[in-house]
């Protein structure tokens, strides 16, 4: 069966793929840019060791960044080549520490494949989450190279289609590791046998927290301070009448961080705040705003370091369409809300179901009442207790890419030296 769906694959499949490129890359600009990358020549490895490979297909590196890391702790001689599927994550990969070789994954033929895994030579590869490609993987079982699944999700299956498809692609995996018990006991309803070792992304995010990016002291705020990290229009309708009241009565200040800081999302962020009465600064100056009611991010790249100086955080996307990381915001303990369209989020779903002291491990509000009611009782509550049981909490969850590499070990020794 395996080797039948291959070959409908291969003269079915891709031969559609193959013909449909030309015509539609040229009004995609991202198919386009990546098909520009996979282009590229690859750049010889300086090192007689064959590379471990891992691969990402996009937002997917957060859970390889720590893997990456405690590889090249334990295995410094050991090159290490990360591909990726999206363009948008090339530069991130690139300039990754770490990464010895970044590459767009080739396109699903044999030829690129065979000539990819050739010039390489990888001892085994390792997939963050998700995302087999048949030709890849068949290529890569015929060189003999492990394929190890990381950090693995799996939900009900509701069509025998999905059943049929997540067995044989597994049937190329080596190796399954799973997030949690109910991902394991998913992939059991299809007889594919898996382990538990928990989500590698925790360790990213506690390493992140313990490793901020430097931010002017000036902009630290003087009062007790909520985080609103990634916020649309839709959530800034709610959150700021929540808060005008407490802002106004110097009980707290705001730290706002739009999920697009455009000028003009900024310019009607203001226009808002000067509708309620409440004064405004711009991160971008880098003054003291000591005087001011909300500090306006109007720079990406600082929401991680920004939870640090909170002790209450709102996560954005969740009066819009789906809410946005929570993961940042509980490392540092915050108390932390989140609107009612949060069931995508994995850590949303689990941590708001964890009673911690007067609260939960995340709260979930429905209304712009509901957030006031409840960050006035924050407010009047000891929150340093809370962060600290919140954040052990957090921990719990951290060590799944050490886990790992005890794992793999014997994969990773068992291939030393590069094979010509």
């Amino acid at each position: 069966m395996n080797l039948v769906l291959l070959f409908l694959y291969r003269i079915f499949v891709i031969p559609i793929v193959v013909v449909a490129l030309p015509f539609v890359a040229p009004f995609q600009k991202k198919l386009s840019k990546g098909l520009r990358l996979r282009q590229r020549p690859l750049v010889p490895l300086d090192s007689n060791e064959d590379p471990i490979w891992i691969h990402a297909a996009s937002g997917e590196f957060e859970y390889a960044k720590s893997v990456v890391r405690e590889l090249k702790n334990k295995y410094p001689k050991i090159p290490i080549v990360v591909t990726y599927f999206s363009p948008t994550f090339a530069p991130v990969v690139e300039k990754f520490p770490g990464v010895d070789l970044a590459a767009a994954l080739p396109l699903d033929l044999p030829s690129p494949c065979r000539t990819f895994l050739k010039r390489i030579h990888p001892r085994l590869l390792l997939v963050a989450r998700t995302d087999l490609w048949p030709e890849m993987m068949e290529q890569a079982r015929l060189r003999k190279i492990p394929v190890v699944l990381f950090s693995y999700t799996q939900k009900t299956f509701r069509s025998p289609f999905k059943k049929l498809f997540t067995r044989w692609m597994f049937h190329w995996v080596e190796k399954v590791y799973c997030v949690s018990e109910a991902d394991k006991d998913h992939l059991g309803e299809i007889s594919i046998f898996s382990e538990v070792l928990g989500d590698t992304r925790y360790d990213q995010v506690s390493y992140r927290l313990e490793n901020p990016k430097p931010i002017s002291e000036l902009l630290k705020p003087n009062l007790p301070c909520l985080v609103a990290g990634s916020t649309w229009p839709e959530d800034e309708a709610v959150l700021l009448p929540a808060l005008h009241k407490p802002l106004t009565d110097q009980k707290m200040k705001l730290i706002l961080v739009p999920h697009e800081p455009t000028p003009d999302h900024v310019h009607k962020i203001i226009k808002q705040l000067e509708a309620l009465g409440l004064t405004s600064a711009l991160f971008s100056t880098g003054r003291s705003w000591d005087n001011e009611h909300v500090l306006i991010v109007d720079k990406v790249g600082y929401l991680a370091e920004l939870y640090l100086w909170g002790q209450l955080a709102f996560i954005g996307g969740s009066f819009r369409k789906s809410v946005h990381s929570v993961m940042e915001a509980l490392g540092t303990g915050n108390l932390t809300f989140v609107g009612p369209l949060h069931e995508n989020n994995r850590e949303a779903m689990e941590f708001k179901a964890i009673p911690i002291a007067k609260f939960y491990g995340l709260e979930v509000v429905m209304s712009s009442d509901e957030l006031r009611d409840k960050v006035e009782k924050a407010l009047e509550s000891d929150l340093k207790s809370y962060r600290k049981e919140l954040k052990d909490e957090f921990q719990r969850h951290e060590g799944a890419s050490l886990k790992l590499i005890a794992k793999i070990q014997n994969l990773v020794e068992d291939g030393r030296g590069r094979v010509t």
